[in-house]
């Protein structure tokens, strides 16, 4: 016969096929006499024999130490022994590594403790070391015997002891019964083995004695350890073995299993009440769920939690694993015995009601479910039923629909979306977010910001689509409170899934026909808007919407002022470009171009809006009065000027304008003229330009020297003058000045005052009517007889003020900044200061 752990059970069938009465009556004294004192713990009612330990408990190798292990010994076994197996010691020996039976290979060992053979053994064969106590005693008594004798080491677990001949002496000795025994349970459940007889998941007519006379019954095997001690001893106990659990039966009685269940029972506990039907295999090959003796698949590593009741997961050979047939991939939704689906979540089930239910709210198909039996779905307490609401501790509220998670605004939002008010299911996080997102569930006319966001407020326009209101239109503003509505939070994830745009700062509303700007206090209408901002900055808005705004009543035209709603910087527009003004500039501007000096405060998005141009220049410092400077002597008279070439014609420069330019600067910048650059260019009478606009800047270089006086000549008969031109009248507009006037009908600036009997400060007001005199024209080609020369123009006095500049004064006075810096004695950065009288030369 081949050796085998069965070998010994088999010798004792023969035997008792012989002599029934006297095999008996020698197996239960041998159980009798070396059974340890009865605790009374166990109960036979108890016994399952189709269920006799899970395979947590058989093949959980990690369940004790070497110390438990010899602390077990010491428990266990006599205080005074001889040879006893907690004192006992031996050497090991070298043992390959078998993947079908001991995985993991042994390094001998000289003359170590029973404790760490037992351990070692565990170890490599993947076997618990406690069902290696148990066999010892249940077929040695090795752990209690005080003074066992050579041959039960030698027998130590009943291994390779053939039926029909002595013992195989190749596996005398307790280390080599260890190793073989423990690798051969391994190998009972190899697909690869001839052990087919025993079949997890099926039932087999089990003998309850060699004698096959005494019969047989039905057990149905529930686990591979099962299996593996019915092929290491085929035989349950019957009736009368388990009525005298720690005593005799009758003729037909065996003992092996009852034995093996009452000792772990009485040592260890319950062999099955620690049942892990959960095995990973130690190649990292794969984690099962063993249901009815079949395998499982664990491929999401969160089952390990989700279903933490029925394990943890014991480590095992892959082949071990593969001797169960594969049942399938498990997932979170499993069947009980009535088909009703259940969702298994952090160790808990929830009634899911149908599968329709469960495929249209999780997305978990009952087809190709598991079924757990009653003793495993028992160990995932039960829960509610599991609604589309759910949330984690650590989580915002989701709706589950169609495999989908949405994050949920407020419980108004569910009952618009449809969704009604459920209970809520509290899942895992880790669950939870295995669902793709998407939109989230919100309501019209909420206002939602990003939970670590930016500021941006945004304002729902229905179940998908809302308005980002950007803190650079509600800062400074009542935009927020005018809109109204419930505030609340979503992750910026959710949020980004819904469709946005931009809250307009231009908008139109209703018909189109009017565009509006916002400001902090409400609307204001832009009477041009093309005076404003370009056409695709104004934006559309609902009328509804448009409707939470106040109406300031404020109409804005150009120029005007503006300022940031924010900070406060203030703006002159005009011509759709914004250029940045300080106090004193408002001032002075609103005064020469006769409009309103208050600035409208419009939020920054709508001053962003209106295009950057040219920035004015900053008035200069007044210095501290300086004392006179020292009389320079008159200079020698120049020798008489000789004649000299007449010089070429004036020159020009292209100048591409950049911020801070301005046509005084460049005038200086250049030695041109201002009046010389605004012709050129065609500019109006204010003389902007702006950012980027490139200018012909002429050249006028020095002044000629005077060509020799020609010959006389006889003098012409005399001509009479021409008619002097009449006068004429203008309405003043928005945006005139006297300068500009002066210019536009080719006058001075003092002709005009002294007509119109103006202040010094030159000041007129829109509608208001002039009279412009004409300047006088041209006489004709003769040259009139010589005639005193006509006095020069009497000059203006004016008191300088603040925000006064020598430019800002030539422009004003319709002279030049030369003229005035030369008549005052100013340096030649013609420095002025409040207070000061001016002499204002006029041309």
């Amino acid at each position: 016969m081949t050796i085998t752990a069965l070998s010994l059970t088999a010798r004792r069938a023969l035997s008792m096929a012989l002599a029934v009465v006297l095999l008996a009556t020698v197996l239960t004294a041998m159980t009798v006499a070396h059974a340890p004192k009865a605790q009374a713990v166990s109960n036979g009612k108890d016994f399952n024999p189709g269920y006799i330990i899970s395979d947590q408990n058989f093949f959980d190798y990690n369940s004790m130490t070497v110390q438990d292990i010899q602390n077990f010994l010491n428990a266990k076994g006599p205080a005074n022994c001889t040879n006893c197996l907690r004192t006992y010691r031996a050497s090991t020996y070298d043992r390959p590594a078998n993947p079908d039976r001991c995985p993991v290979a042994i390094t001998g060992k000289s003359n170590i403790t029973a404790a760490q053979m037992i351990y070692d053994v565990a170890q490599a064969c993947r076997i618990n070391p406690k069902v290696l106590l148990v066999t010892l005693q249940k077929e040695q008594s090795l752990i209690t015997l005080s003074a066992p004798s050579d041959r039960r080491y030698q027998i130590a677990m009943g291994y390779g002891c053939p039926d029909t001949s002595p013992c195989n002496t190749d596996f005398y000795g307790l280390f080599y019964q260890l190793h073989s025994a423990a690798g051969q349970l391994n190998w009972y459940n190899n697909p690869k083995s001839i052990f087919t007889w025993y079949p997890v998941g099926k039932t087999s007519n089990i003998l309850y004695h060699p004698n096959s006379a005494c019969g047989r019954a039905p057990v149905f095997i529930q686990n591979r350890a099962t299996a593996a001690l019915y092929y290491y001893t085929p035989y349950q106990p019957n009736a009368a073995a388990l009525s005298n659990l720690y005593g005799t039966g009758d003729s037909c009685s065996a003992y092996g299993n009852r034995n093996f269940w009452r000792q772990w029972n009485d040592w260890f506990g319950n062999p099955t009440s620690s049942e892990s039907t959960i095995v990973t295999a130690s190649d990292g090959s794969g984690t099962y769920l063993i249901i009815d003796g079949k395998r499982w698949a664990m491929t999401d590593p969160l089952l390990l939690g989700a279903y933490a009741p029925l394990g943890p997961a014991v480590s095992t050979s892959s082949s071990f694993i593969n001797g169960y047939p594969a049942a399938g991939t498990l997932s979170r939704l499993v069947l009980d015995s009535a088909g009703t689906p259940f969702l298994v979540d952090s160790g808990k089930r929830f009634p899911l009601g149908t599968c329709a239910t469960a495929q249209d709210s999780y997305g978990l198909s009952c087809t190709g479910a598991a079924t757990l039996p009653a003793s495993l779905m028992t160990k995932l307490p039960a829960q509610a039923a599991a609604t589309v609401l759910v949330k984690a501790s650590s989580t915002a509220p989701y709706v589950i629909e169609n495999g989908v998670r949405r994050e949920v605004f407020d419980t108004a939002s569910l009952t618009a979306a449809g969704f009604g008010t459920p209970a809520t299911t509290v899942l895992s996080k880790e669950f939870i977010e295995t669902y793709a997102l998407g939109a989230p569930v919100v309501r019209d006319g909420v206002q939602i910001t990003a939970t670590g966001g930016d500021g941006t407020v945004y304002f729902t326009t229905g179940p998908d689509a809302a308005l980002a209101v950007s803190p650079s239109i509600h800062t400074g503003s009542g935009l927020l409170s005018w809109l109204g509505g419930p505030t609340g939070t979503l992750t910026p994830t959710s949020l980004a899934l819904l469709t946005t745009s931009p809250f307009p700062a231009v908008y139109t509303a209703g018909d189109g026909s009017e565009v509006f700007a916002l400001t902090a206090t409400g609307s204001a209408q832009l009477a041009q808007s093309s005076d404003w901002v370009t056409a695709a900055s104004v934006t559309a808005l609902d009328a509804g919407i448009a409707g939470k705004i106040p109406a300031t009543g404020t109409t804005l035209t150009t120029p005007s002022f503006v300022s940031s709603a924010s900070n406060g910087q203030e703006y002159l527009v005009r011509d759709a470009t914004r250029v940045a003004v300080t106090a004193s500039q408002r001032t002075a501007l609103a005064t020469e171009l006769g409009i309103p000096a208050t600035a409208v405060a419009l939020v920054d998005a709508a001053v962003n809006l209106i295009a950057p141009g040219a920035a004015l220049p900053s008035p200069e410092p007044t210095p501290d009065p300086t004392p006179e400077p020292e009389p320079t002597p008159a200079p020698e008279p120049p020798p008489a000027p000789q004649p000299t070439p007449t010089p070429p014609p004036p020159t020009s420069v292209t100048h591409k304008v950049l911020a801070g330019d301005s046509v005084w600067a460049l005038a200086r910048k250049y030695g041109s003229t201002i009046s010389a650059i605004v012709t050129a260019n065609n500019l109006n009478s204010n003389a902007l330009i702006r950012v980027g606009q490139t200018l012909t800047i002429p050249i006028t270089g020095s002044t000629p020297a005077p060509a020799p006086a020609p010959a006389p000549a006889p003098a012409p008969a005399p001509t009479p003058p021409p008619e002097p031109a009449a006068p004429v009248t203008h309405k003043v507009v928005k945006g005139d000045t006297v300068w500009g006037l002066s210019i536009k009908y080719k006058t001075t600036v003092a002709a005009i005052i002294a007509e119109n009997k103006l202040g010094s400060n030159a000041l007129i007001r829109v509608g208001q009517v002039l009279t412009i005199p004409a300047a006088t024209p041209s006489g004709g080609t003769a040259t009139p007889a010589p005639a005193p020369a006509p006095a020069k123009p009497a000059a203006i006095t004016h008191t300088v003020k603040a925000g006064d500049t020598v430019w800002g004064l030539s422009r004003q006075y319709g002279t030049t900044m030369d003229a005035i810096i030369k008549a005052n004695g100013l340096n030649s950065n013609g420095l002025i200061r409040i207070g000061q009288k001016l002499t204002i030369p006029q041309r």
